[in-house]
């Protein structure tokens, strides 16, 4: 499990590695010139009657703030829910594990060696899943599987 320190709000605000802020930047800016060029065109030349009101804003703010709730509650349903099926990956392979050295109690180096290979399919996995190519799982098979495995495109596979 990734454990990171607590930044500060500062931080928080600025980060823009995993942020939507890039992928939404054009399109408020788009929104942000709309506005200013509405407003200044009522300024320049009023129209008496058409008042510019604030409930057409209003009404947009809070269709646009449910929608983001939603939005933002869909994202940690899904966030939680990969956090809960990595928790039970990882459980099954602890089981796992204790298993095969129950059932092959005479063979230590066969349990040994499917027992490195289960924990270098977590391994194996993580990075596939972040889209790196991390090397911890390298210390847990032996050096042939390792130059089998390094020329797969699915190494978790």
């Amino acid at each position: 499990m990734i454990v990171r320190d607590r930044a500060d709000t500062l931080t928080l605000l600025t980060t823009l590695r995993g942020s939507i802020l890039l992928r939404v930047a054009p399109r408020l800016l788009a929104v942000f010139v709309l506005a200013l060029g509405v407003t200044l065109a009522h300024a320049a030349y009023p129209l008496p009657r058409w008042p510019l009101a604030t409930l057409p804003f209003t009404l947009l703010g809070l269709a646009l703030s449910i929608f983001l709730g939603f939005r933002n509650s869909a994202c940690y349903d899904r966030w939680w829910e990969g956090r809960r099926q990595w928790g039970a990956l990882i459980a099954e392979s602890r089981a796992l594990i204790r298993e095969v050295g129950a059932l092959l109690p005479g063979d230590a180096a066969l349990a040994h060696r499917l027992g490195g290979r289960i924990v270098a399919f977590a391994h194996l996995l993580r990075d596939h899943l972040r889209g790196e190519a991390g090397a911890e799982w390298e210390d847990w098979i032996a050096p042939a599987e390792r130059d089998w495995l390094a020329g797969r495109q699915n190494r978790p596979d």
